[in-house]
């Protein structure tokens, strides 16, 4: 078990259409070396900045999404999506500009869902988080579903089998960026449930803290702490995970390597 804090530093731009006007109000992602993905919406005049380890070369991506004013002083999202990236950018640097394209049509994305054979797997549940929850839709006889009128390209993907399973198979894509009409593979594999806290330094609960769990550079699952800074996860057998937590404003994070069966204690710390 290991406790890794990473040194950050700023990168900044500004978002803009494909006229040069600037584009206030639009996500912006940084997708790091290890998978996981940070997000900020623009601000006036188009400018963005987020703070990431210092020395990764990073790939900054447009989710789609823009926010915009509702009612009184809260805000929701638009119906417009906008695509642009900009590639191989390294923490820190300034004065970046990404180009946002406007999509005209609604995204599209078709989940294939396997078992550990290969073989499609049909009225499977399938769920996709993009910008919004969509699903579950059941998987038809040749293991496919599609999903239609997404509002990001920023997507994460669950299934899980039928009801007569009982729940004893699983399996996550992590959030990442995939492009439109594209056709993803889900495999099903055993699944379990991994239960764990996060604590401050003192052995206080960490209170709401996020908790997210990686293979590789996919974020297989995100869920909040408890009142009692407890955490419970879905997992696939067979795999080693990443533990990461941290508090709402990442001052305080912690994360275990490894990690394979429950419980866990990750401690928070500056």
């Amino acid at each position: 078990q290991a406790i890794i804090l990473d040194a950050t530093t700023p990168i900044s731009g500004r978002v803009v259409d494909v006229a040069g006007k600037s584009l206030a109000g639009v996500e912006v992602g940084a997708q790091l070396a290890n998978g996981e993905l940070r997000q900020v919406f623009s601000g006036h005049d188009g400018l963005f900045s987020m703070d990431l380890p210092t020395g990764q070369i990073v790939d900054l991506v447009l989710s789609g999404r823009r926010k915009k004013r509702a009612a009184g002083l809260r805000f929701g999202f638009d119906e417009g999506r906008y695509r642009g990236r900009l590639d191989g950018v390294t923490v820190p640097s300034s004065g970046l500009t990404i180009r946002a394209e406007e999509l005209a049509n609604n995204l599209e994305l078709t989940v294939h869902v396997v078992d550990t054979a290969g073989h499609s797997v049909a009225g499977a549940n399938v769920y996709a988080f993009a910008g919004e929850n969509s699903g579950p839709l059941k998987s038809d006889r040749r293991g496919r579903v599609v999903f239609r009128k997404l509002r990001s390209t920023l997507l994460r993907v669950v299934a899980t089998p039928s009801a007569e399973d009982g729940g004893r198979h699983y399996s996550s894509i992590g959030k990442k960026v995939l492009p439109a009409n594209q056709e993803i593979t889900v495999v099903l594999r055993d699944a379990r449930t991994l239960k764990g806290r996060v604590i401050l330094e003192g052995g206080e609960p960490a209170v709401k803290f996020v908790v997210e769990a990686y293979v590789g550079s996919d974020e297989h699952y995100r869920i909040h702490t408890d009142q009692n800074g407890a955490f419970e996860l879905t997992l696939v057998e067979g795999l080693l995970y990443t533990l990461k937590a941290y508090s709402p404003d990442r001052s305080l994070k912690g994360q275990l390597e490894g990690v394979d069966q429950g419980p866990v204690i990750i401690k928070a710390l500056k």
